[in-house]
């Protein structure tokens, strides 16, 4: 049986979320989460382009892109 620390899968997430912790943590002094930073960023690479592109380019549903955008 694989011990769930020698599970690549299991490190690969737990890195992701220590380094979305810390990336939170930077932008708590802007007053922005990680999803809103991931789309300025977007927006800042190629200004213009429609919310559905930044989406599908993010990984988010209509719903998470909604919610994002009226905050």
């Amino acid at each position: 049986m694989i011990k769930l620390d020698d599970s690549i899968g299991f490190l690969i997430n737990r890195a992701a979320f220590t380094m979305k912790r810390a990336l939170d943590h930077k932008l708590a002094a802007y007053d922005l989460t990680a999803p809103q930073w991931a789309i300025l960023t977007q927006l800042w690479e190629k200004n213009g382009q429609p919310l559905i592109a930044i989406g599908k380019n993010l990984y988010f549903d209509k719903a998470t892109m909604s919610g994002i955008i009226d905050r």
